[in-house]
Formats: C-alpha cells, structure tokens, sequence
C-alpha cells in the first residue's frame, strides 16, 4: 500500500498510569484488528511508560507524549500548540478515550476528519454519532471505552483474555538472571505502591512469605528502585527468622517483567501498575485494595477489598489470613 494513502488514526488516552496502559490493551487490540494496515499513534503521558508496556505488542506505530510542563500542551498557549502539532501529522481519524471534550475540539481546529469520543459536553457537537448515555458516563474508564467501541461496532468479544506477549528472548534471559526455579511454586509479593496508604505493612508481606516458604515454594520480593531497601530489609528480616530465603527483584524493566511473571504461579500486591500488568500476563493475580475502587476487569484479577471501618477503609485492615486463603485456590 502506498504510505502517502494510509489511514493515520490516532488513539488518545491520557490517563498517566501504567496501570492504565494495561487497561486499554484489549481495546488497541480491537483497534488494530478493524485497521491493520493503518499507521496507528497512541497519545499518552510518558509516565504511562505505555511504549514499554506495548512493546513486543505489534499494537503502535508510534507515540505522540502529552507534555504537561512547562505548560507544553496545557493551558491556553499549550492547547493551540496540541493542535499545531496535530494539524502537522494529517490524521484521517482519532479515537478519543477520554470524557474532555477538550481534545475533541483540538482535534477539530486540527482538521482531523473523523472523530469517535464519548459525545461529553459540547463535544457532541463535534464527534460522531451515537453517543454514551449519561447512566454510562458515570462509569469507569475502562466500561466508557468499551461503549464507545461497542457502539462504532468494534467487536471486544472474547478480548478479555488478550494478554502481554513476551519477548522470548528477554525471557530467556531474564529468566537466566533471577535463577528461576521450575520444580517449586513460584510466588511473587510485590510490595511497591505510588502512595503510601495504598501499601500493605511489610510485616503482613513477611507473615505471607512465612506460609509459602514453610510449603516450600519459592518466593519473590518484587518492586521498583524506590524499594530497594525495604525490599532488602524484608529478606533480612525473614532470613533471620525462618532461615529461608527469598530473592528480592528491584531493578527490572517492564518488558522484563512482561517476561518473567508469565513463569508464577501466584502474583499478590497492592493496587499499582504491576498487579495490572501481572494479570494482563494471565497468571492469577490478587491485588489488596483499600481507599480505592476495587477491580476485577479480568478473570485472573482478585480482589481483596479493606473493610469500611468508621466510614474509612484501610488496606492495613485486610488481614494475611483472609489473603492466605484465597492463594489456595489457585497454589496447593
């Protein structure tokens, strides 16, 4: 085909979690399939590390990064920047997973002539028809994306279980790093959190780490650089008082992650970007949740939710026993 023809849709998601990368991955799938020849550019935040996530995905072309500071494409002067720069590009159609109806209008001053949003606002006035009810966008993001696509007639059927595909390779040798054992079961507790009040106490991770190791399962400390140390501390801890040990993994990438968490058994965490990514790998994910929603977008995701304590809920409140027996339905 020639490329001076092709389709150039732009999909908009601008949520900055990494977890909500993993969210839309069923619906950039869908989106692909209805357009597989298209050049396809995917409008997020950087901090979404949405190109990690996607990486060995064959989902995205390319990645248009919405820049915040210093008022790059916020504000006044930042909006009519958005839409020079998308007037530039010459997309044929974008498809706008978000409920401002801000991006609908930069993309109609841009002269993109095709624009499928959620018809919020006076962005009715611009995108194409039909649009979500008003019951629908109330809902969460991920149910507003699935009504938008549903209603241009995207077929999701069956989408639910699309997962993250590894890189063999990065696999391999991921897998050669952290010695990973194949006659035990293999249990990661992933301790890391964006804020403090979504993190279980490390002493509940350590009570949880005691049950397995005493099966005999092998057990993993995962989290980010920022937890190194305490991810260190927990090992120490409980090397002195079990005499086992656990290996602590802290310095992984993303696809690295995407490679070695379709070799668990079991993935337990708090509510952060890699228990989204753990279940979107297909392995049986329990994640604890406290302040916020609890969800259960996927078969393999469990949920824990904190009980409401004086009209508060706090993850500290779910207790090892209540997590120790949901993990035996899915490790004996």
């Amino acid at each position: 085909m020639d490329r001076a023809k092709q389709e150039k849709i732009l999909i908009i998601q601008p949520l900055p979690g990494i977890g909500d990368a993993v969210w839309f991955l069923p619906h950039l799938f869908s989106l692909r399939k209805v357009f597989p020849t298209a050049l396809i550019t995917l409008m997020t935040k950087k901090r979404s590390k949405a190109d990690e996530v996607l990486k060995n995905q064959n989902i995205i072309d390319d990645y248009f990064w919405l820049e915040k500071n210093p008022g790059i494409h916020s504000g006044f002067f930042g909006f009519f920047r958005l839409v020079k720069t998308l007037k530039s590009k010459a997309y044929t159609a974008v498809w706008i997973l978000h409920k401002s109806p801000r991006y609908a209008l930069a993309c109609k001053l841009a002269g993109i002539p095709k624009i499928y949003g959620y018809g919020n606002g006076y962005s009715k006035y611009i995108e194409v028809p039909p649009f979500l009810t008003k019951v629908q966008m109330t809902q969460h993001p991920i149910d507003l994306a699935t009504a938008l696509l549903t209603n241009h007639q995207v077929n999701l059927q069956g989408l639910e279980a699309i997962t993250l595909k590894p890189n063999k390779e990065v696999t391999r040798m991921v897998c050669q790093k952290i010695d990973l054992t194949k006659n035990q079961k293999n249990i990661v507790l992933c301790i890391g959190g964006s804020e403090s009040y979504k993190k279980w106490p490390d002493d509940y991770f350590k009570e949880i780490a005691h049950h397995f190791l005493k099966k005999n399962d092998k057990v993993y400390i995962l989290g980010g650089p920022q937890e190194e140390r305490e991810a260190n501390l927990i090992a120490k801890e409980i090397k002195e008082e079990t005499s086992f040990d656990v290996t602590v993994i802290t310095s992984l990438s993303i696809p690295e992650v995407i490679g070695f968490l379709p070799q668990i058994n079991l993935f337990i965490g708090n509510d952060t970007g890699m228990l989204n990514i753990a279940a979107a790998t297909g392995i049986p994910s329990i994640g604890l949740f406290g302040q916020t929603p609890a969800l259960s977008y996927r078969k393999n995701l469990h949920p824990i939710v904190a009980p409401v304590t004086n009209g508060d809920q706090r993850v500290s409140d779910i207790l090892p026993d209540q997590v120790i027996s949901l993990s035996n339905k899915f490790v004996d």
